[in-house]
């Protein structure tokens, strides 16, 4: 008999002075997985689990940008695994890198993940696999999440409702991102749920047909 994975659930909390947003996955059994660690996720995570209470696995990182790995030591410290790419994962455990991109008003503590990830690798997590997808260009190594059992995407800053991550920054290249958003998002099942790094969600079939970057009409 094979077993049926558990339901799963999505929890987004914007979350710190840009409003990033970062996502809560929970199965039925209480399991769960964070994507993103913007400042001021880690109180809200344990605000949501007095009443909801859950195991939490691991932090998936998107990219390494200031606003979303900020908070990712303080779970780190109450034992939760942080995953990124090895490109980005350079980034942030660099004292001087966090020194020089963190807003003066936050306090910023470099951060070493527990565990490293390249496109195309695959996760078992809370009952699911997901699926790791290299996204770069609005950093060198972004990263999406997909999970096909619920056709739900985790995109961070690469794909939004209706735009694309800026490449103006430090490590950017327009033209990959649109490159790999084309080849590796687009080309997930239309239905699939994109949930970005900021803003409200959308559809890979609505940034297919309305994303005026990110269109591949022939």
């Amino acid at each position: 008999m094979v077993e049926v994975p558990p339901k799963l659930t999505c929890k987004r909390f914007p979350c710190g002075p840009i409003r990033t947003n970062m996502y809560l996955v929970m199965n039925s059994r209480g399991r769960s997985v964070l994507i993103d660690a913007a400042p001021g996720s880690f109180d809200e995570y344990v605000k949501f689990s007095r009443s909801n209470p859950n195991h939490l696995e691991a932090i998936l990182l998107t990219h390494g940008h200031w606003d979303h790995f900020l908070d990712a030591p303080r779970f780190q410290s109450e034992g939760v695994p942080v995953y990124v790419s090895a490109f980005d994962g350079a980034w942030i455990k660099q004292p001087e890198y966090v020194r020089d991109f963190v807003p003066g008003e936050l306090e910023g503590i470099p951060c070493t993940a527990n565990f490293y990830l390249s496109h195309d690798d695959s996760l078992d997590l809370i009952g699911s696999t997901w699926q790791v997808l290299g996204i770069g260009g609005h950093t060198p190594g972004g990263l999406a999440y997909y999970l096909p059992a619920m056709h739900w995407v985790f995109t961070g800053d690469s794909l939004f409702a209706g735009t694309i991550g800026r490449t103006d920054l430090p490590g950017g290249n327009h033209a990959q991102l649109v490159r790999e958003i084309q080849g590796r998002l687009l080309s997930l099942p239309r239905e699939t749920q994109v949930f970005p790094g900021h803003g409200s969600n959308s559809t890979i079939g609505r940034e297919i047909e309305e994303n005026p970057y990110a269109i591949t009409r022939s």
